[in-house]
């Protein structure tokens, strides 16, 4: 998998958030409720870039507790409603790869930017959230189909640590 280091807008997003693990069934619905929405909007919905933030690291956070946000770029002068919250993705330097293959095994592709990929090139992950920006309309996705997506991490050269004497 190829990473580049890019500079990414802010994207000022509508979205629904899901509390559980990642990868089931709910956020496939909760994907279909925003391609609804997105299909009765009259400002351009059905054209506008589509997001997952990933907020904790399954790793870290006991899966139960992982929240993940379904969102739609929207324009501020728009205000979505409803069930709706609204939050805006800082931009900056990301660490971008493209993935396409199984959504079982985005995880794996995760895992290896951030420990693999980060470390030998230098990087760090700053606080700004994690997200994957999709080329595919995830409600249409089938079950065990190819997802494609560009995995974004939000980096910082990481620091050296001084020598200690």
């Amino acid at each position: 998998m190829e990473v580049t280091l890019r500079t990414q807008p802010d994207y000022h997003v509508a979205y629904l958030r899901y509390v559980g693990p990642y990868g089931t069934a709910e956020i496939t619905q909760l994907w279909n409720v925003l391609k609804r929405w997105r299909q009765s909007q009259t400002w351009g919905a059905e054209t506008r870039q589509l997001l997952g933030i990933s907020h904790d690291d399954p790793t870290i956070t006991p899966p139960h507790l992982c929240r993940y946000d379904v969102c739609v770029e929207f324009d501020l002068d728009t205000l979505p409603g409803g069930d709706f919250g609204v939050q805006t993705i800082p931009g900056g330097a990301y660490a971008c790869a493209r993935f396409v293959g199984p959504v079982a095994e985005i995880g794996a592709a995760w895992q290896w930017v951030f420990m693999e990929w980060l470390p030998a090139n230098g990087y760090e992950r700053d606080a700004r959230p994690c997200y994957e920006r999709y080329r595919s309309d995830m409600a249409e996705l089938p079950e065990g189909g190819i997802l494609d997506c560009e995995i974004c991490i939000p980096v910082t050269q990481r620091r050296s640590r001084p020598s200690r004497r």
